[in-house]
């Protein structure tokens, strides 16, 4: 049996909203809309929330508002058909221009003079915000120079990422393809591979073959199938398909939740969405 697939990610972005319901409060009493002053416990952990979360969002390309690019990018067209469908007269260049303005306001830099500067910051001297959109925009300033840095970053190359997606549809003859850099999961180990298979329905495919053509399923038959085109040994792949298809010892199951976590995560990389598991 595959262990039910966890997703940390949810659960993190629950307690980002809890902290962040928190820190509006604290503004709106305060009457503040930036909060730079000695900080109380609540923002201490909104900021180690925030952390947990880039990082989780990366592993599970999960997106939120200052998610890290490769999960923006992997939302980007699923996110891009929900605003033209709400917004039925928008255009994808309405979409991008929504995303650039809200992305611009994410963060800004203020140097130890109080003035708001363009260009690099200087992490561990400037003073980097947050802007929070709920209702109104409030501001958090940040005290952990290697998150700054990385949303900083990530800001940059999703609004790189934008400018180039609006130039290839205003100017479609001279970006007739938008460039893609391929991307290579050759070294995957034996055991992930089976589970590449199992995720992707080639297995159960070999199976159903098997049944329907030769009258019968046998592990070794299908052992020896697999042999023939993944460079994985007989000797290794029966042991690894065995307990998959019967009450074996499962010490050799390749179906871990580690395993079964990281394919998916591969396969959603690669546009695959629909996994056995998921």
């Amino acid at each position: 049996m595959t262990a039910p697939i966890k997703n940390e990610s949810v659960v993190l972005f629950a307690k980002y909203e809890e902290y962040l319901n928190k820190f509006v409060s604290i503004n709106l009493s305060q009457g503040i809309k930036t909060y730079s002053q000695p900080r109380l416990l609540d923002e201490q952990e909104f900021e180690k929330v925030i952390i947990e979360l880039y990082h989780k969002s990366r592993e599970e390309l999960f997106y939120w508002e200052f998610c890290p690019l490769i999960a923006y990018e992997h939302t980007f067209n699923s996110r891009k058909e929900e605003f033209c469908s709400k917004f039925q007269d928008s255009t994808i260049l309405d979409f991008i221009e929504e995303e650039s303005m809200i992305i611009s306001r994410s963060l800004w830099i203020k140097d130890p003079d109080d003035t708001i500067r363009e260009g690099r910051p200087d992490f561990e001297r400037d003073w980097v915000y947050l802007g929070f959109k709920h209702d109104e925009y409030y501001s958090l300033l940040l005290t952990n120079s290697e998150l700054a840095a990385n949303l900083y970053y990530s800001r940059k190359k999703k609004l790189d990422l934008l400018k180039r997606k609006a130039e290839i549809i205003k100017n479609p003859i001279n970006n007739p393809v938008e460039e893609h850099v391929p991307i290579d999961f050759s070294n995957n180990s034996k055991a992930e591979r089976i589970v590449f298979l199992h995720e992707l329905g080639i297995l159960d495919y070999l199976k159903n073959k098997m049944e329907s053509e030769l009258g019968y399923f046998s592990v070794n038959k299908l052992a020896e199938m697999v042999s023939t085109f993944t460079d994985i040994q007989y000797k290794t792949a029966q042991p690894y398909l065995n307990p998959i298809y019967s009450d074996a010892i499962q010490k050799n199951n390749p179906l871990t939740t580690d395993n079964v976590e990281r394919v998916i995560k591969k396969l959603n990389r690669l546009g695959f969405v629909n996994t056995k598991s998921s």
